[in-house]
């Protein structure tokens, strides 16, 4: 789910009507009706793409994403300074992530589950490790994005507790706390879309990124599709979205034949 730079406060109410999301047997069933319209065969085994391998691959990317700024942040650990590298995107991923493994929790989604635990042990790192090294404007627009996300976390921990009275309540209010967070972190791609726009050029496009982005949301559509799961679906299909305009415009701007179109 690396990581673009954008700090994004964040506001969330809840109203008191919760749509309920697919229930963990009725997950199972749409599991198991998926599988009878993707298979693939492997000796007697058999397993369903949409339903099993997809989330695999989609949780592996993710993992991938959240990982690749580990290096670089170990070596401004030993080094005692940022220098140009850009913390604030860190709390987002935290908050990202907690969202996402309560609602995986909630839904008993092993899929989510496993592809959020880890970023969410990294994200903390991340922000540990960056806030002291940070300078004083930067360190506290990241505390400021902190305490915002975990607001919201306490706020929705506590509707959960006392006004949410069904599991699946929970699981959808979660749901929809997670999508409202990941929408806000795909606001640096729109952003990076319209200076491309503006300038005629797509150099401000790191395209592995955009490409594991793309190939991570795309994973999760497909699942999300199998298992009728609508709060995982809108924000992956909408960063799959976004990560085919951006590879549309790096071919548009001449960024794929080593030379930039003006």
């Amino acid at each position: 789910m690396n990581l673009p730079a954008a700090i994004v406060l964040l506001s969330f109410a809840s109203g008191s009507a919760i749509s309920s999301p697919p229930r963990p047997a009725m997950r199972a069933d749409r599991r198991l009706a998926a599988s009878a319209r993707f298979r693939l065969r492997g000796g007697a085994a058999e397993m369903s793409f949409a339903t099993s391998v997809a989330p695999v691959l989609g949780a592996t990317m993710a993992n991938v994403m959240f990982a690749s700024g580990f290096p670089e942040v170990l070596a401004k650990r030993r080094e005692g300074k940022l220098g140009d590298y850009n913390p604030l995107p860190t709390p987002i991923v935290f908050g990202n992530c907690l969202g996402w493994l309560s609602y995986a929790l909630l839904s008993k989604d092993p899929y989510v589950t496993a592809a959020n635990v880890p970023g969410l042990l990294l994200g903390f790192w991340y922000v540990l490790t960056c806030l002291p090294l940070a300078s004083k404007p930067v360190a506290k627009q990241m505390e400021v994005t902190f305490l915002v996300l975990a607001a919201i976390h306490a706020a929705t921990a506590v509707a959960c507790a006392f006004f949410v009275p069904t599991r699946a309540g929970m699981a959808s209010l979660y749901g929809i706390v997670s999508n409202l967070i990941l929408l806000a972190y795909y606001g640096a791609p729109l952003s990076s879309i319209g200076k491309v726009l503006k300038d005629r050029s797509a150099a401000s496009i790191y395209f592995p990124t955009v490409a594991a982005n793309g190939l991570n949301g795309a994973f999760w559509s497909v699942y999300a599709l199998a298992i009728k799961d609508w709060y995982l679906l809108v924000p992956n299909a909408i960063g799959a979205v976004l990560a085919a305009i951006q590879t549309m415009l790096c071919a548009a701007f001449g960024k794929f034949s080593g030379g930039e179109a003006k």
